[in-house]
């Protein structure tokens, strides 16, 4: 079974770069592009999370860190 990893980023191009990279690795790669998104695909509980940490229009990565720590599957 695939690996699945959730990459987090507002800038589209930079989340191209990583999942093409990641998928030709074999890993099976979701996307958001704000933390709304990502809260949403983290319930289904993805093996990897890379998340940039500054995020605008959205909660920050440390806060969705911080909600991600009280989770049971995370």
């Amino acid at each position: 079974m695939q690996k699945r990893i959730l990459l987090v980023d507002d800038a589209p191009d930079i989340l191209d770069l990583l999942k093409y990279n990641l998928e030709a690795e074999g890993y099976e790669i979701l996307t958001a592009t704000d933390t709304v998104r990502a809260w949403e695909l983290a319930q289904d509980g993805p093996d990897l999370i890379i998340l940039e940490a500054m995020l605008p229009n959205s909660e920050d990565g440390w806060g969705f860190i911080c909600k991600l720590r009280q989770m049971e599957n995370t």
